[in-house]
């Protein structure tokens, strides 16, 4: 997600090469300063994040500045389906490039409303709900999925929160979702039947990211207090903890629940902890320049790359491990 520069990179993981870029027409907007904490003149076509469906067929991409998100086609070639409701649906046009051809192709994505900037995109398991944290409504978009009919994804429920959301997780086994209320001390539990809040998990302030391993737990940045937990959501316990360098942001779990990447934004690292029964252990330090805030992980059986997306230089820094 190249929130700058308005458009999104596709990379083959093993050449680490650009295949496609996907570009928005900009159009005017209101964005927001984050250092003055005021609006201020931008573009609408700023992406934050993304969330991949429907087998990695559909990504869909929070706009930062235009209230909604909007689902792109991965596949080359695929087209959607024509508007054909009495409602014309709003649309974006995105133009797609592909490295060492001269070939364009250009598409049109419907805008689906959601809150005032969103931000993180999650997916139940079987891809038939989208969850959506917006940053200044408060409030979370859930959105039932529909592929084979236009526009494509509709919300069905909007569930206010009580301060700042960011991360969620989706736990399709218990049937819940936890939401990291970065604005405030809690993390808000979501009931996947009724989507409806259902309680709130107090924890350490200003929780920014969150991820859920296979025993249930929930892993938590805490971005101002520069550290990360582990929290039981039945019992509603931080069961352990750990301090990491300035402002961790992303956290990125391995397939093995082992080892848990953090990206420490001001602070230009990238962090390793092994995850104990009860206790982090850190195992590794790396300094990355441009301050990180984006990771994510490719895994075999062989091996496993930490993808780092700085936000200040425009690079993406992998660091590879060999599996033993």
């Amino acid at each position: 997600m190249n929130l700058e520069g308005m458009s999104i990179y596709e990379f083959e993981q093993a050449s680490r090469q650009i295949q496609r870029e996907f570009k928005f027409k900009p159009t005017e907007g209101t964005g927001w300063d984050y250092e003055t904490n005021k609006p201020m003149p931008s573009f609408e076509e700023k992406p934050v994040e993304a969330c991949l469906s429907h087998d990695d067929k559909v990504l869909w991409v929070s706009l930062h500045n235009a209230a909604s998100i909007v689902p792109i086609p991965t596949e080359p070639g695929t087209g959607y389906k024509e508007d054909t409701s009495k409602i014309r649906v709003k649309q974006k046009k995105i133009y797609i490039e592909y490295t060492g051809s001269a070939k364009k192709d250009t598409i049109q994505v419907p805008v689906i409303a959601t809150g005032l900037t969103p931000k993180i995109i999650a997916r139940t398991a079987d891809s038939k709900h989208l969850l959506v944290s917006n940053w200044h409504s408060q409030t979370v978009s859930v959105l039932a999925t529909d592929t084979a009919a236009f526009p494509y994804a509709k919300t069905v429920s909007t569930v206010p929160v009580s301060a700042i959301p960011r991360g969620i997780v989706v736990d399709d086994l218990r049937g819940k979702s936890y939401v990291a209320i970065m604005g405030g001390k809690t993390i808000t539990v979501i009931n996947n039947d009724t989507w409806t809040k259902e309680a709130d998990i107090p924890v350490a302030s200003n929780p920014r990211h969150i991820v859920l391993t296979d025993s249930g737990r929930l892993l938590v940045s805490y971005n101002k207090l520069a550290r990360i937990a582990c929290i039981d959501p039945i019992t509603r316990k931080t069961l352990f903890s750990a301090a990491t360098h300035a402002q961790p942001r992303t956290i990125s779990l391995s397939k093995n629940n082992k080892f848990l990447f953090v990206t420490c934004y001001s602070s230009d690292k990238v962090e390793v902890f092994r995850i104990n029964n009860n206790s982090f252990t850190r195992i590794a330090c790396f300094t990355c320049a441009g301050h990180p805030v984006g990771v994510d992980l490719f895994e075999d059986d062989n091996k496993l790359e930490a993808w780092v997306c700085s936000y200040n230089n425009g690079t993406i820094n992998i660091f590879s491990f060999t599996k033993k």
